[in-house]
């Protein structure tokens, strides 16, 4: 996922526990880049200087909010909830009820249940 899509997502993760009053909140993002992005200093001339600030301020909005870096073999939940985003054909999405393979995921998550990945050795 790009930088900008990784920044939209979390901002738009942000308003949602904002409007809906969901606190505290803990964060996982699966980027350093997009961790590093929000938690230092701006950068001048940085091209996402605008969702930065949003993120910050809804940030600085919510009660304990922390933000983290989680390896993307960590956390099977967001990876299962992007995968069903990118089968509709609706530009944002909220999941009111969890489906069974997500269900089943959480509790892995919640358990501390790894998952290796399989990388290719020809993409380096």
């Amino acid at each position: 996922m790009s930088v900008c899509a990784e920044l939209w997502a979390l901002r738009d993760g942000l308003e949602l526990a904002l409007h809906g009053n969901y606190s505290p909140i803990h964060i996982e993002v699966d980027s350093h880049i997009i961790l590093n992005i929000v938690s230092k200093p701006p950068e001048s001339y940085n091209c996402y200087n605008a969702i930065v600030i949003d993120c910050r301020w809804l940030l600085s909005r919510l009660r304990e909010a922390q933000i983290r870096h989680q390896f993307h073999e960590g956390n099977k939940v967001a990876d299962a909830l992007a995968n069903m985003g990118c089968t509709t054909s609706h530009d944002f999405c909220t999941f009111h009820t969890l489906s069974v393979g997500v269900a089943t995921f959480m509790e892995f998550d919640r358990g501390g249940v790894g998952f290796t990945r399989l990388c290719n050795p020809n993409n380096s």
